[in-house]
């Protein structure tokens, strides 16, 4: 890996070489060469004057060398081994003898060159080789020099940049992008010109020529050792193009105590992909390497637990990665001795390319920096990750307003993507939108668009930008209403149906952009898909939906010609909006349905199984049986009891306390006081969580055979009385005892293995039935393949997949091209222990 604690290509003292080309007595004359008036940066800009001085020295005897008095001296310029300045054209091919004493240093006059060619123009920017000429005998000699003039970009091109850091012991690593704001492709070159930061120039500015429309593009990631405290930075391209101050303030971090050469101390990061390139399903494995290059011990004394540590920046500059948030630093004094040509490692945390926020991150060029935080050493290295699928993740201020015309029996489409706030957008494949056209009898057609995009392309979206006109031939077409659904293959995705009666009535472009662009600013739609349930809250009855992009949301407002009905499963078509006063004691996001796409009745279940449906939650009551209340009859003989019983029983208020008491005279309470409320039923949930700490939602559901409801409300009330707590783990919610050993200030690492779901019927249990049935004949499926078959996103199972993997369930294997995945042996074990 490229070392990269040189963090410049700092061109000082402009990088002298000395090469005597011609000596008229062996080699005891030499020529050497001074520059005059050197800038303090380096290197000249277009306002310097390049000044060279020469002085002839003679190591040996006595000589003459031969001289052209018509032009004495001159200098030549070449770029590239072409000569593009020659200071010869005033020679005349004279010729006169010069003495040279031995023993003698011979002055010669000052040359300058103004930094143009011979065709009077100025010479672009990039490294040059001048050289100093004495006429006659040609001794000669070179030296060589960077240049920076002024550039001219198109009008529309700006420079982006961000600062990070992770305090004083770590780098602040400058992020540059190019932006194309104009909605036409931009072709130009910046070609040898080179970052300019305070003076100092680093790598080149730009190495592509063409830009997209819209598109924002990583120019370079640089690394600047800072000190702590507030810093002014001037940045430009070449010769102060698109000049720019950025401030940013330092913060302070204490460095610890060592001894040896530390510039002898190089950090790795040794990455188990070779070529450095992910995909989508894929994790990475890193360990952190300090080596000493050196010829003597380095010690290296340290406070902490954090001693070799990994961040990770994306094409936006910003922080998606960071081992210290995974771990704490526990104060602990350590001393490392690295042998001359021995290293230290510090594994890291494996990373599934998820960001601080639990979002998946972006395709691109992810700069990975492995440091020694309280030593200031530090090493860089880039990545590519790839990706598919499009990102959901998150709300997004993306929305699509539309201009509907028609020609004749022609249906066009124009879509503008508009955000209230400045949106990078990446689009994750060639065709990046598709169309699904529905009727009155359902789908019609589908299509995609924005196609012939490159791969990961980022454009930048604020306040619009156009997306590609869609046709639809509506020949034949009957009269009536028509939906175009639209969903996108970027990050972030965007979603949106977009509906119309045809025939269109003929209105002015003008006049529907701007109607429909108020109505889309809003409020923004979204497609949701999830399964129904409810529950009856002090306020009302609360409707959840359960989605496997969204987790838990809830319903705002019921429309009158629509209500949900629970274990519903379907599509809709929502905008967000205030919850309501029955669900707000959910910590959800809340939306209203403004078109139901699609809906399916749940599966008959089968005779044994019982349904509960808005059910009240305050307590949890024992229905009596017919067969208790024959046998009260018999005992006690009387039909007034009866009688007595079937009023209580009807009445919830009278039903708890005084069933209690009239079985109690019957011998009975032992067996009843248990369910009379929901302790019992909290029992059991504390019993199970107990002796399965980190067990989810759904698994506590299927194991304890409760009612979505129900375990709503008993986890409420648990989590209210601080006897139990909960933790997120991806897209799932771990509940875990109180105890003095679980608790939420413990580590992640040291709380105890979650169990996994006996539920068949999550993804989960889903997934290893397909493995155990596809390994028996034995076919390994890829990721794709089982996302294909159990119909959801190639994202929601790469996230279960990885879960089991953490697990031990679940092993990926390289099979051929591609990564298959098949059960381990423990898995296969516990499939036939149970019943999924």
């Amino acid at each position: 890996m490229a070392r990269e604690r040189m963090l410049a290509v700092v061109l000082v003292g402009l990088m002298l070489v000395v090469i005597p080309t011609s000596a008229t007595e062996g080699e005891n004359l030499s020529l050497d060469l001074t520059f005059d008036e050197v800038p303090t940066n380096g290197w000249f800009s277009s306002s310097d004057v390049v000044k060279v001085s020469a002085s002839l020295v003679n190591n040996g005897d006595a000589t003459t060398i031969d001289t052209d008095p018509s032009c004495g001296q001159f200098l030549q310029i070449f770029q590239n081994d072409v000569m593009i300045f020659d200071g010869s054209i005033a020679c005349n091919a004279q010729s006169r003898g010069m003495n040279i004493a031995s023993g003698s240093t011979t002055q010669f006059p000052q040359l300058t060159w103004d930094l143009f060619d011979d065709d009077g123009q100025l010479v672009s920017p990039g490294t040059y080789i001048v050289e100093y000429v004495i006429a006659g005998e040609e001794i000669t000699n070179r030296m060589e020099i960077n240049i920076q003039t002024p550039l001219s970009v198109p009008e529309g091109f700006e420079l982006e940049s961000t600062i990070n850091s992770r305090g004083s012991g770590s780098p602040a690593i400058l992020t540059l992008r190019a932006l194309n704001t104009l909605g036409v492709e931009m072709d130009f070159t910046l070609e040898k010109c080179l970052i300019n930061i305070d003076g100092i120039l680093y790598g080149e500015c730009f190495d592509g020529a063409t830009l997209a429309p819209h598109e924002i593009r990583l120019i370079r990631h640089i690394p600047l050792k800072l000190t702590a405290g507030s810093h002014q930075l001037e940045v430009a391209l070449g010769d102060g193009l698109l000049s720019r101050t950025i401030e940013y303030t330092m913060e302070s971090s204490t460095l610890g105590v060592s001894n040896g050469d530390l510039s002898q101390a190089i950090i790795d990061i040794d990455i188990d992909d070779a070529d450095l390139s992910f995909g989508e399903d894929q994790v990475m494995s890193s360990t952190v390497r300090v080596s000493n290059l050196g010829a003597s011990d380095i010690i290296l004394d340290f406070s902490d637990t954090c001693r070799g540590e990994m961040w990770v920046i994306d094409e936006a500059g910003q922080i998606v990665m960071d081992s210290r948030l995974v771990k704490t630093c526990d104060e602990m004094d350590l001393q490392y001795l690295i042998a001359p040509e021995q290293s230290r490692t510090f594994s890291q945390p494996d990373w599934a390319f998820t960001n601080l926020e639990g979002c998946l991150v972006s395709p691109g060029t992810l700069t990975l920096i492995a440091e020694i935080p309280e030593h200031g050493l530090f090493g860089m290295e880039e990545i590519e990750l790839e990706r598919a699928q499009g990102i959901a993740c998150g709300q997004s201020s993306l929305s699509l307003s539309q201009i509907q015309s028609s020609n004749q029996d022609q249906l066009e489409v124009d879509l503008e993507l508009t955000s209230l706030e400045a949106t990078d957008l990446t689009w994750m494949s060639a065709c990046g939108i598709e169309y699904i056209f529905s009727g009155p009898q359902g789908e019609i057609t589908r299509s995609l668009s924005e196609c012939g995009k490159s791969s990961s392309l980022n454009q930048r979206v604020g306040p619009s930008i156009q997306l590609d006109r869609i046709d639809f031939d509506m020949t034949g077409f009957e009269d009536g209403d028509y939906t175009i659904e639209i969903t996108s293959n970027s990050e972030p995705k965007f979603f949106s149906v977009q509906t119309f009666s045809w025939p269109i009535e003929q209105i002015e472009a003008e006049e529907t952009t701007t109607e429909v662009e108020e109505e889309e600013n809003i409020v923004e739609s979204r497609i949701i898909e999830g399964v129904w349930s409810s529950i009856t809250t002090d306020d009302g009855l609360c409707w959840l939906l359960t989605s496997p992009d969204e987790g838990l949301t809830t319903l705002s407002n019921p429309s009158q010609s629509w209500s949900p009905q629970a274990g519903f499963q379907g599509k809709y078509l929502v905008k967000s909006s205030a919850k309501s006063t029955e669900c707000s004691a959910f910590d959800a996001s809340s939306f209203e349905v403004e078109q139901v796409i699609s809906e399916l009745a749940p599966a008959p279940v089968e005779e044994d199984e019982e349904i509960i449906q808005n059910e009240p939650i305050a307590e949890d009551s024992a229905v009596l049986n017919p067969v208790v209340i024959t046998v009260g009859a018999v005992v006690v003989s009387t039909g007034i009891l009866s009688l007595l019983v079937a009023v209580i029983a009807g009445n919830e208020t009278w039903r708890i306390p005084i069933t209690s008491a009239g079985l109690w005279f019957l011998g009975l309470i032992g067996r009843t006081s248990e369910t009379s409320d929901g302790r019992y039923q909290r029992g059991r949930l504390m019993g199970y969580l107990t002796a399965n700490p980190g067990c989810h939602f759904r698994g506590l559901m299927a194991a304890l055979e409760m009612s979505n409801g129900q375990i709503t409300h008993h986890l409420k009330v648990l989590a209210e009385e601080e006897i139990i707590w909960r933790r997120a783990d991806g897209r799932l919610v771990r509940f875990y005892p109180f105890t003095s050993n679980i608790h939420p200030g413990i580590d992640e690492e040291d709380l105890p293995l979650p169990p996994l779901s006996p539920d068949p019927n999550s993804l989960q249990g889903k997934i290893l039935r397909l493995l155990d049935d596809d390994g028996q004949l034995e076919d390994y499926p890829t990721q794709a393949e089982l996302a294909n078959r159990l119909e959801r996103s190639q994202q929601l199972v790469s996230h279960h997949l990885r879960t089991l993997q953490k697990f031990g369930l679940v092993e990926k294997r390289k099979i051929g091209l591609k990564n298959r995945y098949l059960l381990t042996k423990e898995a296969t074990f516990l499939l036939e222990s149970t019943e999924l």
